[in-house]
This record gives structure tokens, C-alpha cells and sequence, in this order.
């Protein structure tokens, strides 16, 4: 749908960051959601590399955590 082409327009660095204000995610909650460091999470949100290769996940993660809630902050 539409939702799905505007993230497309979006860089990582800016998926990184809808990611995290949408869903209130610490560095650490995002970086264990992606599978990868905390640290290259930090890169990606500022651009130090290009994100391409995390870009499909970060697309999937907003939108699974938009709708289905499959993003689940820790208690």
C-alpha cells in the first residue's frame, strides 16, 4: 500500500530512526531486533555506511510492528 512506498523513499539512516520513534525502542532493542550491534545500528542512524543491506529488515520491522505488534518492549 501506500505506507509501504513511502518507507521505500526513506534512507536506512531515516528507517533506523522511524523504527526507534515509532516504537520506543532503546539502541540495544533495535539492534537485538535486527540481529546486529548496537554500534552498527548507531552507524546506519548517522550515515557512517550506507544501511542498504539492513534496508528489506527495516521496512519489515516498521511494518510488523505497526500492525501486528510483533515488536514486543521488554517488561
Amino acid at each position: 500500500g501506500q505506507r509501504v512506498n513511502e518507507l521505500a523513499q526513506l534512507s536506512p539512516a531515516e528507517l533506523v530512526v522511524r523504527v526507534r520513534e515509532a516504537y520506543g525502542l532503546t539502541w540495544g532493542e533495535l539492534a537485538a531486533a535486527m540481529n546486529r550491534s548496537e554500534r552498527m545500528m548507531r552507524k546506519v542512524a548517522r550515515g557512517e555506511t550506507s544501511g542498504e543491506a539492513y534496508r528489506a529488515a527495516l521496512t519489515e520491522l516498521h511494518a510488523a510492528g505497526s500492525s501486528g505488534g510483533a515488536i514486543a518492549a521488554p517488561q
